[in-house]
């Protein structure tokens, strides 16, 4: 079977299909990589905030264990008591954040050391306090908890520079990544209209051909129409069913129907013919073009008998119809009325006859003696002859005179 569609339609569908899968895989990569990049981003903030918090629980501590030192009330150590309780919790945390940054993973185990450190410093400042204030105040006034909180001050201040050259990294990328996806969408939406607009023109264009080859086939179909009705041959043609699709008006003067009354009708309904002698049914030569796919011819002495009974002899041909990919899409018969051509056939088989008559006779007459031509003259009441011929005649001498003579085709005696 035939496609529908032009090569160049067929072309223009594939690449519109092509341009919107190229086109959602780009707008796939790029919200996957948007939303990876945020993610780390939301990532680094994390890190820099549980950063800070551990910084601030560290901070809080040391208040706390400030405020006790100066007071030696213990309501001034629940500062000190609720980041010693919240700061394991947020090391942990940490470290969970940071567990694709092995360099990472190494400043924040070093942090957790240097915290631990302090966290005993001040430990040791409230036992102190406890048991003696100078005690407490001169291992302050030492500077070790000052030095050991600047370590930690720096050592967290460069956790967060890192982090912070993290973030601005990945903010720089996931601005690129959106700059390619607003890119991509545009180009993708260039190459969609364009894909779009070319499809719509090569549809126009096809559209156009096509109308202009319909046109053409029905100019075709039209001047096959007049060639069929000019004819002067009657032409039935049929589907591949043998049923009737055409009917031009010589075969509907002579089958006796019209082309609207046969159209759809079995083929042996309009065309119905019978041996002129026996009377019987003759097969149908289209019917049996459809079968074996040739070239077939009607039998002798057949009669076609129309819709209003009249009868005409006929001869005729059928042919398969075939299409442009040599399957047989119908049959045409083409037959035409002899009862002229046969009457000229008697008449002329009739003179032949009387010729030959007339042959034999004057063979005789020449071949006789002139009593047995006298005779065989007064014995016929018509005698018919092909002249000119010889005669015989006896002159009174009983000389013997033949001569030619010069009559009618028939002379009567």
């Amino acid at each position: 079977m035939r496609r529908t569609f032009d090569n160049s339609v067929v072309f223009g569908v594939a690449l519109v299909l092509g341009l919107m899968l190229v086109i959602a895989g780009l707008t796939y990569r790029n919200t996957h990589q948007l939303n990876e990049d945020a993610r780390w981003v939301a990532h680094t903030h994390e890190v820099l905030n549980l950063t800070s918090d551990v910084m601030l629980a560290v901070v809080d501590a040391e208040t706390g264990q400030r405020g006790f030192l100066i007071t030696g009330n213990n309501e001034f150590l629940q500062p000190y008591d609720a980041a010693l309780a919240r700061l394991d919790g947020l090391m942990a945390k940490l470290k969970d954040k940071t567990k694709d940054n092995p360099d990472q993973q190494a400043r924040i185990t070093k942090l957790e050391g240097m915290t631990a450190v302090r966290l005993a410093q001040m430990k040791e400042v409230i036992n102190l306090r406890r048991r003696d204030e100078k005690s407490a105040q001169a291992f302050v006034l030492s500077g070790k908890p000052t030095t050991q909180m600047d370590v930690i001050r720096q050592h967290s201040a460069d956790m967060v520079k890192i982090e912070d050259d993290l973030l601005k990294e990945r903010e720089s990328k996931i601005a690129t990544s959106y700059q390619v996806a607003v890119l991509t969408g545009l180009l993708a939406a260039v190459l969609g209209l364009v894909g779009v607009g070319a499809l719509v023109w090569l549809l126009r264009r096809s559209l156009s051909d096509r109308q202009k080859a319909a046109a053409v086939l029905y100019e075709q179909r039209e001047w096959f129409r007049l060639t069929l009705a000019s004819i002067g041959d009657a032409v039935i043609a049929t589907d591949t069913e043998g049923k009737v699709t055409l009917l031009n008006a010589v075969a509907q003067s002579l089958t006796g129907w019209t082309e609207d009354e046969a159209k759809g009708m079995p083929l042996e309904t309009v065309f119905k013919i019978v041996n002129e002698k026996t009377r019987k049914a003759v097969e149908n030569p289209a019917l049996r073009a459809l079968e074996e796919g040739r070239i077939m011819g009607l039998a002798n002495h057949t009669v076609l008998i129309s819709k209003t009974g009249s009868e005409h002899p006929i001869d005729d041909s059928a042919a398969p119809i075939r299409n442009v990919e040599g399957n047989i899409a119908g049959a045409v018969l083409v037959f035409r009325d002899i009862t002229e051509r046969k009457h000229q056939e008697a008449q002329r088989k009739e003179a032949e006859d009387g010729l030959r008559r007339n042959e034999e006779f004057n063979r005789s007459l020449m071949d006789g003696s002139p009593d047995q031509n006298t005779r065989r003259l007064a014995s016929r009441k018509e005698v018919t002859m092909c002249c000119p011929f010889w005669l015989s005649f006896r002159l009174p001498d009983h000389r013997e005179l033949r001569t030619i003579v010069d009559l009618p085709s028939v002379t009567r005696f």
